[in-house]
């Protein structure tokens, strides 16, 4: 059984393994939430631009990513597969 210093790493690696998501974007990670299947991540995109947060690119995607507890597989999470999460609407990652 992975812990959760082992999901941490793998969530690293994850994230370290994708493509910029545009010129002067890169993702990130938020801490880890611990779900039924494993760990759930939200992707997180930082601006390294010297630009107002207003006028930054807003992008599209999977809203994050679990860490299977057993095989340390990653898996994305939908918005449509989010609610199967289990986690509670304070956890929403498109709520500010």
């Amino acid at each position: 059984m992975i812990d959760l210093q082992q999901a941490e790493k793998i969530a690293d690696e994850h994230i370290a393994s994708l493509n910029d998501p545009a010129p002067g974007y890169r993702y990130s990670r938020a801490k880890g939430v611990v779900v039924d299947s494993g760990w759930y991540f939200d992707y997180k995109i930082l601006c390294n631009l010297n630009i107002p947060e207003e006028e930054q690119e807003l992008f599209l995607g999977a809203f994050g990513f679990v860490v299977d507890k057993q095989t340390g597989h990653v898996r994305p999470v939908s918005a449509g597969a989010y609610a199967d999460l289990g986690l509670s609407n304070n956890n929403d990652p498109n709520e500010d």
